[in-house]
């Protein structure tokens, strides 16, 4: 499969203190996903150099979200989840949810976790991949410097492989829809762990349920 990479802002904001803004830590950065990209074996990302939390939900972000799509001939679209907390991922979220939406056809979208867990419909064990992923995210040195990233990433990963079964050690967790489900609006994305459950009728809480008689036969000791 080929795959072509986007890197939306330039992560200026996103680095030590003092070099925050600066070209030099904007280069480090890109050149930080240059060597992710080549350890995972997928080409040089794009570098869009938007604004660090600069990101804005509009038909400019849209309009550019969808010629990339377009230049590429992508099937599968990879994005933060519109439950990201971060401001740059949710516009980014929102602005590919819409340029799918708009170009339809077999074209799917795979809604992505990064700091907060999302209501995933699909699970994939990479097991395989673990060590390969560990070491991509140690190409990002100026982000570890400011938190342990890579940590938190395996410990979501771990634990998104605990219905995986024993042989599984590390999985990520997508929410892939279709852009004829993206049509129908972002509502059904959105839902609630509560709202599924009314969806698919499962009980709420107890009072959902039919009560359960039991019966006990008690009985003389006959000794």
């Amino acid at each position: 499969a080929c795959i072509a990479g986007v890197v939306a802002t330039d992560g200026a904001l996103g680095g030590p203190a003092g070099k925050a803004g600066s070209e030099a830590l904007i280069a480090a950065r890109e050149a930080e996903s240059r060597a992710a990209a080549a350890v995972l074996g997928y080409p040089p990302p794009t570098f869009w150099r938007l604004p660090d939390r600069g990101l804005r939900y509009g038909d400019a972000l849209v309009m550019r979200v969808r010629e990339a799509v377009e230049s590429t001939a992508a099937e599968l679209v990879f994005v933060p989840a519109l439950s990201e907390l971060h401001p740059d991922h949710q516009a980014l979220s929102l602005a590919a949810t819409e340029a799918l939406r708009q170009l339809g056809g077999e074209r799917r979208v795979a809604f992505y976790e990064v700091g907060a867990p999302l209501l995933a419909n699909t699970l994939i064990d990479i097991s395989a991949a673990e060590e390969r992923k560990r070491e991509a995210m140690r190409c990002f040195a100026t982000q570890e410097a400011e938190r342990p990233y890579s940590e938190c990433v395996a410990a979501l990963n771990r634990y998104r492989s605990y219905t995986l079964g024993d042989g599984a050690r590390a999985a990520e967790a997508f929410l892939i829809a279709t852009a004829a489900e993206l049509a129908l609006g972002p509502a059904r994305l959105l839902e609630s762990a509560m709202e599924r459950r009314r969806r698919i009728g499962a009980a709420l809480d107890g009072r959902d349920l039919a009560p359960v008689s039991v019966s006990v036969a008690l009985a003389d000791d006959p000794a």
